[in-house]
Parts: structure tokens; sequence; C-alpha cells
């Protein structure tokens, strides 16, 4: 795949999507978080849509941490406050960013984006907000909004996958 977005380069050399997808797959697959971000570097100059921007923003952001660079995580992140996410599951990755980072504001603002974008993922956010008071040491809170999620876990009908009490008691043995 690697060879296929660097042979799009060439063939593409304004389009900065296969620059994303080469610095996505040089993090992600290879673990170099710093050929990513050179990678990310020319790919800046020829965005101008505003999903390129996040997802290289994302990418960035993860070879940041990666690389224990939490202040210049946060700067970068913060490129995004602009942004508007309408899209609930975004939102809740870039708040999971945003407490790898450790900007609880951030994470607050992405998972309140993420609660008003999509409430069939309410769980998911509310459970994001548990970690969020977990990192404040606010344990009240962080209690509160798991029990939720409880509550909420309760309520939903039973997912696809379902095991019954014998095949647990095999799958134990």
């Amino acid at each position: 795949a690697l060879a296929q977005y660097r042979a799009l380069v060439e063939l593409r050399p304004d389009d900065p999507m296969p620059r994303i997808c080469i610095a996505r797959l040089e993090l992600r697959d290879l673990g170099d978080a710093d050929a990513a971000l050179d990678t990310l570097e020319a790919a800046f100059d020829f965005i101008d849509d505003e999903a390129d921007l996040v997802e290289a923003i994302y990418i960035k952001t993860e070879a940041l941490i990666v690389r224990d660079e939490l202040p210049a995580a946060r700067e970068a992140l913060s490129e995004l406050a602009s942004s508007v996410i309408d899209d609930g599951e975004l939102a809740l990755d870039l708040a999971e960013l945003a407490l790898a980072a450790e900007d609880p504001k951030a994470a607050m603002k992405w998972i309140e984006a993420a609660r008003a974008a999509d409430p069939e993922i309410e769980a998911d956010a509310l459970h994001l907000l548990g970690r969020l008071h977990e990192l404040g040491d606010d344990r009240a809170a962080m209690i509160a909004a798991w029990q939720k999620v409880r509550t909420l876990d309760l309520a939903a009908p039973a997912g696809d996958l379902s095991v019954t009490e014998d095949e647990i008691e095999r799958i134990t043995l």
C-alpha cells in the first residue's frame, strides 16, 4: 500500500490525501512517528479541504503523542478548535486524542460535540466523560458518568452475539 500511495504522490503531486495516507501507514504500521510528521509537513502545503485538514491534524497529533510531545500535540489539536465536526464517532476519536494529550478542555469540547452529533453514541461519550473526570481526580463525577453508562447498557437491546450460561461454564473450565 505504501508503494501505491507513493506512486500516487508522483502522479498527483498537488493532492494531499496520498501523503496523509502515507503518514498514517508510517505511523501506525511502521511505528515511525518522525517519518509520519515529515510526510505530513509536505501534505499541509496542499490541504484546502476541511476533511483532509482534520485527518492530517489527527495523524499529526497521534505522532506527537507517540513522541511524548504533549504540549505540541495539544497545540496541533487546537488547530481544529474552529472546526465543526458533525460526525459523532470522529468527535469521540478527537476527545480520545485530547485525553491522551492531557487536554481536558479540548476533550470536553469533543465529547459535547459527539453527544450533540449522534445520540446513538451517548454511552460511549459518557464513558469517555467518566475517563475525563478520572483524569481530573473528580471521583464522584466519574462514578456518576459510568453509572449512566451502565444504565444505558442495561436498557439497550442485546447485541447479535450472545453466550448462554452453559457456554460460559464450558469456556471457563
